[in-house]
């Protein structure tokens, strides 16, 4: 074997772990032969069994495996409550953590530069400092860490990818004025009460209202994050961003007379006191646009027009 393949043992609905239909027990171990010389993402998420290495591409140390220059950290099999991850570690990679339970603190090196796509999707951690090198936070990197309402983002990111901390119920935190793309609603999330999220007033590509995040000049609406019951859309938004007001709690929302796009489940799971139903309050034309919209998205039936 000289490849072992992405996901290659994986964890299913009836709490076995398979390789090849065979399943594997909780001790058990998987050997790494000395032939190997590709791994791909975290072919052994979710799996508590230990991983012996005999390749000389790689290197097992303190429940994880890293390539054999140990600057990237590979995969998570460790079951302990803090992990710190060791100096030299540059890269985090995809679901190197994904749904490790155990995990309730980690450390994250001042040599990391890249966090994968769900690197930590489904842990424990309640708070994360992400270190000044970090240039990239994949797509789903922190989905669904239900405890985390603490992070502290550095000066010099630049990229925000897909859904990075959907999920998660974070009170506060500052989108450094260094990021140049923030990818679809990053911070979507059930509703927290006095929740600010901010971008700061340096940035040249973003910013905030105190309510939801747009492009500078408030062009287009990436995300939507407040407590309120209503919202107004500011006349200059020509477009709203994919799931933009996605799972809000939301009663009403006033929409720009200058909208031209609504993205694909901008509206999706909204919801208010009498359950998921909510008022899209239109002028001029933009009845057209909100109906056009409906008939390609059947699942958002219960929006309710209001024409004034």
């Amino acid at each position: 074997t000289e490849t072992i393949g992405n996901d290659a043992v994986f964890f299913n609905d009836v709490n076995e772990y398979y390789w090849d239909g065979v399943p594997f027990n909780e001790g058990d171990r998987i050997i790494i032969p000395k032939s190997v010389k590709k791994v791909g993402r975290n072919p052994f998420a979710q799996c508590s069994v230990s991983i012996v290495n005999d390749s000389d591409y790689f290197t097992v140390e303190n429940g994880a495996l890293y390539t054999s220059d140990k600057k990237t950290l590979i995969c998570y099999f460790g079951c302990s409550h803090y992990f710190d991850i060791p100096e030299g570690v540059t890269q985090i990679g995809d679901r190197a953590f994904y749904h490790v339970y155990s995990i309730e603190s980690i450390k994250l090196p001042l040599s990391l530069e890249y966090i994968g796509d769900d690197a930590f999707s489904m842990c424990k951690i309640d708070k994360v400092n992400i270190p000044a090198n970090v240039k990239y936070i994949g797509k789903r990197a922190f989905r669904l860490c239900k405890n985390l309402s603490d992070v502290m983002l550095p000066n010099g990111l630049q990229i925000i990818d897909d859904y990075a901390f959907s999920g998660c119920p974070i009170k506060t935190l500052e989108i450094p004025a260094s990021v140049v793309s923030i990818g679809v609603n990053p911070f979507f999330s059930l509703p927290t009460v006095g929740r600010q999220i901010k971008v700061n007033s340096s940035s040249m590509l973003y910013e905030d209202d105190g309510n939801a995040i747009y492009s500078k000049n408030k062009r287009f609406l990436i995300s939507y994050y407040s407590d309120k019951s209503f919202y107004k859309i500011p006349d200059s938004v020509t477009h709203i961003g994919k799931r933009a007001f996605y799972s809000q709690n939301i009663k009403q929302i006033e929409i720009s007379n200058n909208l031209e796009f609504i993205g694909e489940e901008a509206f999706l799971f909204c919801f208010n006191q009498t359950g998921w139903k909510i008022d899209i309050i239109v002028t001029g034309n933009n009845d057209i646009l909100i109906r056009d919209y409906l008939s390609k998205n059947k699942s958002l039936s219960k929006l309710n027009i209001v024409m004034v």
